[in-house]
């Protein structure tokens, strides 16, 4: 335990503020040390504004997630050792949010370089939002954008000499800048243009949801037209880099067809080249390996009907075996006859696949199974005797799809997909 002493005059104005509201929280619970629960819950009463509108853009209610912290407070501990102290996890996330302060050119830790450290990857505030529903790289991203556009514009913020504090340090100094592409927008129709801000989106969305697998995993969009050209991610970019200018417009065989910077990795085109070949209605093809959908394809009985989410996929579900490292032309046949008229496929021991006439549809249907694939799993840890669902009503639930979503299906859901990239960064649009 670190003596408070040592920390107070590391802290800037609005720092203070945040130190203060923190001991204050302490205190009033009785206890004697000042842990990353009481500095949460000091951050959103001491930057209401920043710290507000940061849940709302995560889609969170602030009030909502500051009884989430409060209820961590009250389960915390009340006495650690003797005197008034700072938490070991506590003193760390100070050390780091002074190393933040100097490397923008301050002397002394304000708010926002508090509200950085706290949203690592590994630290208690995001896990407390991913608890909420929300994804680590979500939150990471959002206070990353909301931090910036506070230290850029804020007197508060700017350095002794005068200069502004660049916006972006906080992130990691090895981080190289994202791959810009220049607009194809006036290159392309409407509806091309269309299809391939949606696309991007649905790369995005992929990541925000965390099921992306690096580089590798495609989703491929059929560029509308009476020419079979189609729309792919460039290789070796990261699905949250992915812009409607840098998908790559090739033909049935993986060639370019409009001139790009960027290439394509042609034997990961093989299965979505295949399912687009075969299925007039496959305008749009998503295939991932995400780790709850791998951990049932390794199942010897597939997809279980134990849940509300799994009828929907099981009404239209395919199977393929596994053939080694989708490479091999021959195996195309196969895995088209394997697919049949389903819509989606598990693919086994490899990951899930879905189509749709879509993105909207294509990812509306891997939420569904790759959700379905979660709780399954997560029913078996139980250990428990799981209940079965009959076979007719599968197939009654199936037809009430469509009353769900009132006729409109993946569009309906799919505006408001839209609405959370724009919130969190619209550069997809690009």
């Amino acid at each position: 335990m670190a003596d408070l002493e040592a920390y107070r005059d590391k802290f800037g104005e609005s720092g203070q503020r945040v130190l203060q509201n923190a001991l204050n929280e302490s205190r009033l619970r009785g206890q004697n040390y000042v842990g990353v629960e009481h500095i949460i819950s000091a951050l959103a009463k001491s930057e209401p504004g920043l710290f507000d509108s940061t849940m709302r853009a995560l889609s969170l209610d602030p009030e909502m997630v500051t009884q989430a912290v409060n209820s961590r407070l009250e389960s915390a501990r009340q006495h650690v050792g003797k005197g008034f102290r700072i938490a070991p996890e506590t003193s760390d996330i100070f050390k780091r949010a002074m190393e933040r302060a100097r490397s923008r050119g301050c002397k002394s830790i304000a708010a926002t370089d508090i509200f950085a450290v706290l949203s690592k990857p590994d630290s208690l505030f995001v896990e407390m939002l991913r608890n909420l529903g929300v994804a680590p790289k979500a939150v990471i991203e959002q206070v990353c954008t909301n931090v910036d556009a506070r230290e850029s514009c804020d007197e508060e913020y700017r350095t002794e000499s005068g200069r502004a504090a660049s916006p972006g340090f906080h992130r990691s100094q090895e981080m190289a800048q994202a791959p810009s592409a220049v607009s194809v927008r006036h290159q392309v129709t409407a509806e091309e243009w269309q299809a391939r801000v949606d696309l991007a989106a649905a790369y995005r969305l992929v990541a925000l949801y965390g099921w992306d697998d690096l580089i590798f995993t495609h989703i491929s969009a059929r560029v509308p037209g009476p020419e079979h050209h189609f729309l792919l991610n460039p290789y070796g970019m990261m699905f949250d880099e992915v812009t409607a200018s840098s998908l790559v417009k090739v033909d049935l065989d993986g060639k370019k067809v409009l001139d790009s910077p960027y290439f394509i990795n042609p034997a990961g085109f093989t299965i979505h080249s295949a399912v687009h070949a075969a299925r007039e209605d496959a305008l749009c093809v998503m295939h991932l390996h995400t780790d709850y959908g791998i951990a049932v394809s390794a199942q010897k009985s597939g997809l279980l009907p134990i849940s509300q989410q799994a009828m929907f996929a099981l009404s239209s579900l395919a199977y393929h075996d596994y053939e080694g490292l989708a490479l091999d032309e021959e195996e195309q046949p196969r895995l088209v006859a394997d697919l049949g008229d389903k819509k989606f496929m598990i693919l086994r021991n490899h990951g899930l696949l879905t189509l749709g006439r879509t993105a909207a549809e294509a990812f509306l249907g891997m939420f569904l199974l790759e959700r379905a694939c979660k709780i399954q799993i997560l029913a078996q840890s139980g250990a428990g005797e799981l209940a079965k669902i009959p076979n007719d009503i599968i197939d009654r639930v199936a037809s009430q799809m469509s009353v769900v979503t009132m006729g409109q299906g993946a569009s309906l859901t799919w505006p408001g997909l839209l609405r959370k990239l724009d919130r969190i960064d619209p550069s997809y649009r690009e």
